[in-house]
Order: C-alpha cells, then structure tokens, then sequence
C-alpha cells in the first residue's frame, strides 16, 4: 500500500464506514458513534478515497494506491510531455527521464499528502517553459491556465497550498513573457482564477453538509478546513535542544498551549488562533527572538544541503552554461517558498519535499539547457576544465 500516516489511515476508515453508512462524506463512523474526520488536516484525501473506493467496489488499501500512484503517475506523465517539448537533443532527454524517474522514487517513498508539493509543480513548469519560449495559439495558453486552476484547486483540497510554488513559478513566467499580448495575460489570469475558486465552492458545500449532518446528531463540529498550522509552528520552536521545555511533540505543543488558554481544543478554529498568539508571544520577547533566530539559521542549513544535494550538478551546469535570468529568478522564488514551511515548523523528510522537488528540477532543466544550447563534446569541455581548474586551486590552497 501507498505510504501513508496511521493516523490518516484510521480516520479514511473511520470516513469510508460514515459514507457507507449515512451517504454523506467527511463523516466518520468509529463503530458506536459519528464523528468529523480530520480534524486538523486538509479534507480531500478523506473525500476522494472513500468515494473511489466505493465506486470501484475494492477495499480501502486499494483505493489509497489507485489514488496516489494515478495521480502520481498522470503528473509525471504531463510534465514529461512538457519537458520533451522544451528538450531537443538525446542526451538531454535522458538526463531527464533518468532524473524525473529519480524524483518520483523518491517523492513516492516520503508518501502520503505531502507528494502533492512535488506534483503541483512537475506537471505544471515544464509547461509554463514551453510557453514561455516561443508564441502559441491562444487556445493552447487559455487552456494551460485552466488547467493549471484546476488541478491547483485539486491539490489544495488534499494538502493546503501546495500548489502555491508552482503557481509562483508559472506566472512569474508568464509576466515576463514576450509571446504572451498583455491582454491575454489578464484573460489567462481570470480564467486561472475562475476555474481555481469555482471546484472551492464544491469543497465548501460537501465540508458544510458534513457538519450540517453531524450537528443533526449533536455530534462535534469541525470548523477548521485544514491542518493547523500556527500548531505545527509551536512544535518547530522545539527543533533545536533548549531549556524552554519545547520539544518536537505534538502532545508538548497542544500541552504548552492549553497551560495558556483554558477552554481551547485542538482541532477548532479557537485553537489555530490560540497557539499563533502563543508563538508570537514567545517569538517577540527578546530571549525568544534570538532563541528563534538561531533556531531559524539551523533550519536554513539544513535546507541548504538539501538543496546542493538534490540540484548536484545541475548547479555547476547552471554556472557554466548561462540560461536567461527569469528562469533562474522563478526556480529561486519555487525554492524559497517550498523552504518556509520547513522554516516555520521543521525540516524532516515531509516537509521538505518541495524544496527537494523544486531543485531537482531546476538541476534537471539546467543539464537540459546546456545540452540542448552546445554541442556534446563542447559540454563535457568545459565541465572538465573547470573541475580541473577548481581542484588546481584546491591544491594551491593547500
């Protein structure tokens, strides 16, 4: 079965009993009463899973991998399509199936929601390259957006704002593009948005006769639509060793939270508010800021080798080989995003699949690039005089 949290296992059980038994999605059944599901996380997954499982007829384990592995593999093949399109010569498309191939055993392994950051972005900027480079019809460009509305408003319903990295990358693109009449740049925005806030109201209705359904049963209400962030921002002040008690706990976190506001319970929208004012409180002071402050730089570290390990040598490629400075810039901003959430909380595997997702692809085009712009012979050329001039420098150093 597709990786996955226990945690979320039980409560997609707990959501495919409910829809068996009431009809309606995100409520949960637990075998003697209702009860919302997910609180505190984003609702898709507990929405589309049930559903396929029940229109198929198979079992919850199987619904999971027909989830995760299709919309892996339906991403990965639009990008692939994309980057084909933007790739000319053979050893750059090799390069590129060798590393996207890469990628995707590696964003697979991490499992769970948490891939959607990978693939908002690898199915999406290939393609805002394609249309950056050279003129296309409209009709090509008004679908692209639409498209790229669609499956963001998709993927923010199974993991909040997934999709923004890839949004950035693409309509940075799309300002600076030439090809692109100003005029269609405001039609591809609306378009984008209509078709981006429209599939919401959808996920609004099927979250408000959840709890609609659930208040009918005096049950609990979930008023909170997705994870709770500034939660997550509470468990990060505890990702270094330190004598304010914090840990990288979520009992430690909802425990330090609750020892401040009485009355608050984890899952509702009173404490989202509860634990940002805790955070804050704590960060503002002058012995927190510069608790968090060096707390902050680790984390930046951390990401850093992430970065250098994931982009590798598409860094020296991007060195030596120059490609146009917009692409640099929106690979730069992708990357900056997908760190702050690793900043705000902790860089663990999960959380920093963004950042590795983003730049492996900017060292995945920056080998294509170069390949693509100078002859074979040429690119191994230069690569080798400057690895022998670096080390000469080395050895003079030492």
């Amino acid at each position: 079965m597709f990786a996955l949290q226990g945690s979320r296992f039980a409560c997609l059980t707990y959501a495919l009993d409910g829809l068996k038994k009431t009809g309606v999605s995100l409520v949960g059944f637990n075998g003697e009463a209702f009860l919302p599901v997910a609180l505190a996380d984003d609702k898709g997954l507990f929405y589309f899973v049930p559903k396929i499982a029940l229109f198929l007829n198979i079992s919850l384990e199987h619904a999971i991998d027909v989830f995760f592995y299709g919309v892996s593999a339906l991403s990965i093949l639009i990008g692939l399509v994309g980057f084909f399109l933007i790739t000319k010569s053979t050893v750059s498309r090799v390069v590129l199936v060798v590393g996207l191939s890469f990628l995707a055993e590696t964003v697979i392994g991490i499992g769970d929601v948490y891939v959607f950051h990978a693939f908002s972005m690898v199915a999406t900027a290939p393609w805002a390259i394609y249309f950056f480079n050279a003129k296309k019809s409209d009709l090509k460009i008004l679908s692209f957006y639409s498209f790229c509305g669609l499956f963001w408003s998709f993927c923010h319903f199974i993991r909040a704002f997934s999709w923004v990295s890839g949004f950035i990358f693409v309509f940075v693109l799309l300002f600076k593009s030439g090809y692109i009449k100003h005029n269609k740049k405001f039609v591809a925005m609306l378009l984008f948005a209509v078709c981006f806030f429209v599939p919401k109201l959808f996920y609004k209705s099927v979250f408000d006769k959840s709890n609609e359904f659930l208040s009918q049963q005096d049950c609990r209400v979930d008023d909170v639509e997705g994870h709770c962030l500034w939660h997550m921002a509470c468990c990060g002040l505890g990702y270094l060793d330190n004598d304010y008690g914090y840990r990288y706990d979520d009992r430690i976190a909802k425990n330090n939270v609750y020892s401040k506001y009485q009355g608050v319970r984890y899952g509702d929208a009173s404490y989202d508010q509860a634990a940002r004012k805790y955070f804050f409180d704590f960060v503002l002071t002058k012995e927190g800021f510069f608790f968090y402050l060096r707390t902050t730089f680790a984390k930046i570290g951390v990401l850093l080798l992430y970065l250098i390990a994931c982009a590798n040598l598409g860094l020296l490629f991007a060195l030596l080989f120059r490609k146009p400075f917009i692409f640099d810039w929106a690979f730069l901003a992708m990357i900056i995003f997908n760190s702050l959430f690793s900043i705000l909380t902790v860089p663990i595997m999960p959380n920093v699949v963004g950042v590795i997702s983003s730049s492996a692809l900017f060292g995945i085009y920056s080998i294509c690039f170069a390949f693509d712009g100078e002859k074979k012979y040429k690119v191994f050329k230069r690569v080798r005089d400057f690895l022998i001039y670096a080390l000469k420098c080395i050895f003079l150093l030492n």
